[in-house]
């Protein structure tokens, strides 16, 4: 089976999915854990799409998606919506 079966990640920028952020939460809930759990919605994002193009805006999102893989090289990262991420911390990445 391919290893992305068009769930597991987002094929804009290479972060896990949404429907990969859920499942890894209910594995969470089911096994029990500390983690710190997240969103981060990029503000006004449907204007720099209007002003400035959608690959410039496809451009912004590989950026923060990016720049998220740099800050939290150990932690799940997921792209949930257009303008929307999500993340899952350890305990070793917030301790």
């Amino acid at each position: 089976m391919n290893k992305n079966n068009g769930y597991e990640y987002d094929l804009l920028t290479g972060l896990y999915s949404r429907w990969r952020m859920r499942q890894d939460l209910e594995k969470i809930l089911e096994h029990g854990g500390n983690r710190v759990v997240g969103t981060i919605d990029v503000d006004n994002f449907k204007n720099i799409n209007e002003t400035y193009g959608t690959r410039m805006g496809d451009n912004l999102l590989k950026a923060i998606a990016n720049a998220l893989r740099a800050s939290y090289p150990t932690s799940d990262i997921y792209r949930i919506s257009a303008d929307e991420f999500g993340f899952i911390l350890s305990p070793t990445t917030y301790s």
